[in-house]
Formats: C-alpha cells, structure tokens, sequence
C-alpha cells in the first residue's frame, strides 16, 4: 500500500512548512547574512534619504552556535561496555563513522534550527565496498516528519524520511523533473516510495528501480525500534 497517493502535498502540514522555512532563515542568520532574512530593515535603509540610520551587523548567531558546539563536543565524549570484546567493536564503529565529527556538525546545526537527526543503517558505505557495515550519518531535520498515534500523541507511531530531488530530463519545457524519495520507518521494517511531483503535489508513484534498482521495497531492520534518532 502506497504511503501518500495522487494530489497529496509535500511537506505535509502547513506546520511543518512553516518549521523548515523557519530552519532556512536561522541558518541564513547563522552564516551573518541578515540582510536576507530582514529585507524589510535592509530595504527602509536603503531607501532613506536623510540616511539618519545606520545599522551594524555582528553576527552573535554564529558565535553562539559555534560556542554551544565547543562547549558539549570540544572535547571527544566517551562510550564504553562492561564487555572488552564490545567496547573494541564499538571504539571501531565510532571510528570508522567519524562520529566525534558527526556529534560537533550535528550540535552547530542543532543550535540554530533547534534539532537535529541521527540515522543508522547496515549497508554498503558505497558501491565501490563488498562488505556492508553499521553506518551512522546526521540527517537533515528538515527531511524529518513523524506520525503519533491517534489516542496518544506523545507517542510516535511511524517516523518518516522525505527528500525531493530534480532530474534533467530534457523532455519538452519541463526540463527538470521533481521526485520525492520516501521513508517510513517502524520498529523493525523500513518502507521505501518514490513519487513524481507536480509543483508540491505528490503526481504518481513511481518504482523504485528508475532511479533506485538496488533498493527493496520492503527491508526488514531485526531492531525492534526507530533507526532514526530525533534530538
């Protein structure tokens, strides 16, 4: 069973509309281009004559992020097991995911938009890789939606991962195409979609081996919870 169907929109909710145009404002202060996010002071000064104003931006934003993500991740934290054997395998996965890097990038991001996502996953690193392994990689919140239950809402049923993205398909005016890629997690099962969009709106599914011939529909996770992390 498809998750969304023809004419559905994307994001889903106005909510979180607002939330991830939200995050691209705050990231614009982070980076000290307030000019962008204030066009209506930015345009007063520049269309006042008398010029009886004159404003200075000091980008406090971006210290203070950068301060927070010092102060938890300047220093590497410590994972251990009680079992040897253990605390070697997970010295290595740290390692091997430069998760210290991981930990300080997601804790910048986090201070300006206000959280952030961790998302494991047991797959090859790249095509170029024969084994497959524990990956862990910081996901965009803005690619993050969840679902709560209809009786409780401070319980989530279902954790979704959404992705537009565009292709050059040279077919006629409509030259780029926008797809959207689909996760649905659940404990233990992952559900994967594609859909072709029209504007924001969900046009069709389309299978997953246009674009994704490796990828199944279904994958069974054997961990009986989320493989997405919400801080």
């Amino acid at each position: 069973m498809s998750y969304l169907k023809k004419g559905d929109y994307w994001p889903p909710t106005t909510k979180d509309k607002k939330r991830i145009e939200k995050y691209k404002e705050n990231k614009q202060l982070f980076k000290g281009s307030h000019d962008e996010v204030f066009q209506k002071v930015q345009q007063r000064i520049e269309d006042n004559d008398k010029k009886v104003a004159t404003y200075l931006v000091a980008n406090y934003c971006g210290l203070l992020s950068k301060l927070s993500a010092d102060m938890l991740f300047g220093e590497n934290p410590r994972f251990s097991t009680e079992n040897e054997k253990s605390n070697n395998r997970l010295e290595e996965i740290m390692s091997n995911n430069n998760f210290f890097t991981s930990l300080y990038e997601s804790a910048i991001g986090n201070s300006y938009r206000g959280d952030s996502c961790l998302k494991v996953r047991y797959a090859k690193r790249s095509r170029y890789k024969n084994n497959r392994e524990i990956i862990i990689t910081t996901l965009n919140p803005s690619f993050y939606f969840v679902e709560h239950q209809p009786d409780d809402k401070k319980q989530i049923d279902r954790k979704i991962i959404g992705w537009e993205f565009t292709v050059d398909e040279g077919l006629n005016d409509n030259i780029n195409q926008k797809y959207l890629r689909i996760e649905v997690h659940e404990p233990g099962m992952v559900y994967n979609y594609l859909y072709k969009m029209t504007g924001n709106k969900v046009s069709k599914e389309i299978n997953l081996n246009k674009f994704f011939p490796n990828l199944e529909e279904e994958q069974k996770t054997k961990i009986d919870d989320f493989l997405v992390v919400h801080i």
